[in-house]
């Protein structure tokens, strides 16, 4: 059986719960979950290696690029996952192409948007917290004009998303 490492940085807890509820659905399977500052997230011991991050202004989150660049040439060797969450899932297909060069999307056995969360409490500073409150009342108000839009929701993290994802790990793991 292969062995399967999780990776991921988060910044408000979104990812981490995610990476989390995605590690869950391995039972039976050799896999490590952890951060990517972690001593554990070298990939070198590692068959397939899953890489989680979320969107931040547009772009990855720093610490997962620094993860990718970091270990690029031993990823080229291994089979690879990724999943992001950002607030506007049904824009996942442009981040896909700014934050992946196009050798790391090639690659890849699988590409994943598991949803987002905005939560603007769990934000650890002011002006995430500001730029969260700003995005949940234009999605919950409708915009500037303050039209309460029935049909807007907020986004979650999706598990069956997650669930999809896992079952494609444990299809490649075996």
């Amino acid at each position: 059986m292969k062995k399967i490492l999780i990776v991921y940085a988060t910044k408000t807890g979104s990812t981490a719960t995610a990476a989390q509820l995605l590690y869950d659905r391995l039972t039976g399977r050799e896999a490590m979950l952890c951060t990517t500052d972690a001593p554990e997230a070298d990939p070198t011991a590692y068959d397939i290696v899953v890489i989680g991050g979320c969107i931040r202004y547009g772009k990855l989150y720093k610490p997962v690029r620094e993860y990718l660049q970091k270990w690029d040439a031993v990823l080229a060797e291994k089979q690879t996952g990724y999943f992001l969450l950002c607030g506007y899932p049904d824009s996942v297909e442009e981040y896909y192409d700014k934050v992946l060069t196009g050798e790391q999307a090639e690659r890849a056995f699988a590409l994943a948007c598991f949803g987002g969360e905005m939560v603007p409490s769990h934000a650890k500073n002011l002006w995430d917290k500001l730029i969260l409150k700003i995005e949940r009342d234009n999605i919950l108000g409708g915009g500037n004009n303050g039209d309460q839009r029935e049909d807007m929701v907020l986004p979650t993290i999706s598990e069956e998303n997650i669930a999809q994802f896992a079952n494609q790990l444990k299809a490649l793991s075996l």
